[in-house]
């Protein structure tokens, strides 16, 4: 558990599937974000300045139905990462099955045609959720009717309470849903319906071994994604220091690098975690520097870079990402085992043979059943 997130998150062909997801996810978040907020009466050229391409703005600061719109942006970023995710879990899947040439292509075509499922399972969790409370909302509008309502709050106060319990539950599932729906949908294929039935099923039989390995999951992933970027950030300054000796490019250079840096979105939250990026070495990605005047060709090379900075920053979250699915892929196939006791990676035939011998034992369980009645 330790290492294979790390090591088998670390594949091209992995981060490349997830370094689009969140390309393609960010393109959409951040128009339809741009859109919101400015209906909301922000102005463009003062959120350009501090986010650029890749505003983050909390939903608080969005105003009437401007928060529409900016919900909708949210929920086509995050139909991208299970999408894609989904596409990776497929990838890692199919590598611990033996087929490490298994195509980015074919991970795709099966994302995009069931990956669906991974995406909506969490939809309908709080949908549900939505639906129940709604219920409660009738049931304090009618406790407010004279006299009936006094004695309709007593009968169903203890129903109530279950509900309420019954809305824990299902917050609790949906949690799980985001860690594992692109993990069983694509390890198994499963619709929306049997992928909220294998979420249900692994909370409820195995929840503390689900519990200990995502802890440990998420230790892996901030282990090694920080030393990742920490390489990243040595890579970066030595082509830095190389390029910007006087016998190079010299200052020219550095003016280049100080106007692609300018061009990195600000975001002031990330001065709380200044300690930690003191200790990666890369403590300047908290100072973003002013633009300085180049001559136009300089000032395009300079806004190509920094988008190259924006791509780096994406190939860095892809890592993560990759490390978070292929976990959870390992998660689900050994709880998945030891819950039903069917190995996803046994060959077709000894996996049929299994699904059989339990059916079996089901059948032979009920009979004794019957006798004993």
């Amino acid at each position: 558990m330790f290492s294979g997130p790390a090591r088998f998150g670390l594949s091209i062909k992995k981060i490349w599937v997830m370094f689009l997801g969140i390309f393609f996810g960010s393109i959409f978040y951040s128009i339809f974000t741009y859109l919101s907020a400015v209906l909301s009466g922000y102005s463009f050229k003062e959120l350009w300045d501090q986010y650029h391409l890749l505003p983050i703005i909390g939903i608080g600061e969005i105003y009437g139905w401007a928060k529409i719109i900016y919900i909708i942006g949210l929920i086509l970023f995050a139909f991208f990462i299970f999408i894609f995710g989904t596409a990776v879990s497929k990838i890692h899947f199919e590598q611990l099955k033996g087929d490490e040439f298994y195509e980015i292509k074919e991970a795709l075509k099966f994302a995009f045609k069931n990956g669906l499922a991974s995406f909506f399972a969490p939809i309908a969790l709080l949908v549900i959720v939505l639906l129940i409370l709604l219920s409660g909302v009738i049931y304090g509008l009618i406790n407010k009717i004279p006299y009936f309502g006094e004695i309709f709050f007593i009968i169903f106060a203890i129903p109530a309470f279950f509900v309420c319990l019954f809305i824990v539950y299902l917050l609790l599932s949906f949690l799980v849903s985001l860690f594992l729906s692109p993990s069983i949908v694509g390890t198994t294929g499963n619709d929306t319906f049997d992928t909220l039935f294998e979420v249900f099923s692994t909370l409820n039989e195995q929840p503390w071994r689900l519990f200990i390995y995502e802890v440990l999951l998420f230790f892996t992933m901030f282990v090694a994604g920080s030393i990742f970027t920490f390489f990243v950030g040595k890579a970066i300054g030595i082509g830095y220091w190389v390029l910007s000796a006087k016998w190079l490019m010299g200052e020219k250079f550095s003016n280049i690098m100080n106007n692609a840096w300018a061009f990195l979105p600000s975001y002031p939250f990330l001065t709380n975690f200044s300690s930690y990026f003191k200790f990666l070495g890369i403590e300047e990605i908290l100072l973003i520097p002013g633009f300085i005047k180049l001559s136009g060709f300089q000032a395009a090379i300079s806004y190509i870079l920094g988008f190259i900075g924006y791509l780096i920053i994406f190939m860095v979250l892809a890592y993560y990402l990759s490390m978070f699915y292929t976990g959870n892929n390992l998660i689900f196939i050994t709880l998945y085992k030891i819950k039903d006791e069917i190995d996803l990676l046994a060959p077709e035939e000894e996996e049929e043979e299994a699904i059989e011998e339990k059916e079996e034992e089901k059948k032979e369980e009920e009979k004794v059943e019957e006798k004993k009645e």
